[in-house]
C-alpha cells in the first residue's frame, strides 16, 4: 500500500475545514463572552464628590446587575427624588432599624462604626426618627458626609432603582478591587 504524500505547505481539505471551525467556534465563543460581560456589567464616571476619600471626581467605577447587596457595598443608583444616577454606600439592608444622629449611625439599636466615613465641615443635625428597613429597602448614605445627598434627604431606595454593585473602580493608574460580583 502506497501512502499519498503532502507537501508541507498543503494540507488535506478536511484538516483546513477543521482549523476554519475551530477558529469560527472561538470566534463566537469570545463574542458571547464579550456580550455576557456587557449585559452583566456596566461602567460609570464618578461626577461628584459625595463619596470622597473613596471615589473621586473622574474615577470609573465596574457595577455588576447580578452581585447581590449588602451593608456596607457601593452601589449605583437611580435617585427616588430625581432619577439622577449616583454611586453611594449601602448601610441599611431589609430588616434594619437605623437612627441617624448627627454624623453617627445606629443600626438595630448599636452604633456603627464607619471607618471609610469623612466629617469635613459638618453642621450638627437633630437626631431624625428611627427608619426601619422594609423588604428590598437600602437605606444609603455618602462617605462625605456633609456633602452628600442620600437617603436622609430622600429616604431609602427599592431595589428595583440598584442599578447595580461597584466591584471594581479605577482612580487614574490604579485599579481597586473592591468585590467580586458573585
Amino acid at each position: 500500500m502506497t501512502g499519498i504524500a503532502f507537501p508541507r505547505s498543503a494540507a488535506p481539505a478536511g484538516s483546513r475545514a477543521r482549523k476554519a471551525a475551530s477558529t469560527t467556534i472561538q470566534i463566537l465563543l469570545a463574542i458571547s463572552v464579550g456580550l455576557a460581560v456587557i449585559r452583566v456589567c456596566n461602567v460609570a464616571v464618578v461626577a461628584g464628590i459625595s463619596m470622597e476619600p473613596t471615589l473621586t471626581r473622574g474615577d470609573h467605577v465596574v457595577f455588576s446587575r447580578l452581585a447581590r447587596v449588602e451593608r456596607g457595598d457601593l452601589i449605583v443608583f437611580r435617585s427616588p427624588a430625581d432619577g439622577a444616577i449616583l454611586v453611594k454606600r449601602v448601610v441599611g439592608v431589609p430588616g434594619d432599624r437605623l437612627l441617624i444622629s448627627g454624623p453617627d449611625v445606629w443600626l438595630n439599636g448599636r452604633y456603627l462604626y464607619e471607618h471609610y466615613r469623612v466629617l469635613s465641615a459638618w453642621t450638627p443635625e437633630p437626631a431624625g426618627a428611627p427608619v426601619s428597613m422594609k423588604q428590598n429597602q437600602y437605606f444609603v448614605l455618602g462617605d462625605n458626609r456633609s456633602l452628600s445627598n442620600d437617603s436622609r434627604a430622600f429616604g431609602p431606595i427599592s431595589d428595583h432603582q440598584v442599578l447595580g454593585k461597584v466591584w471594581l473602580h479605577t482612580s487614574g493608574e490604579r485599579f481597586n478591587l473592591v468585590s467580586l460580583p458573585i
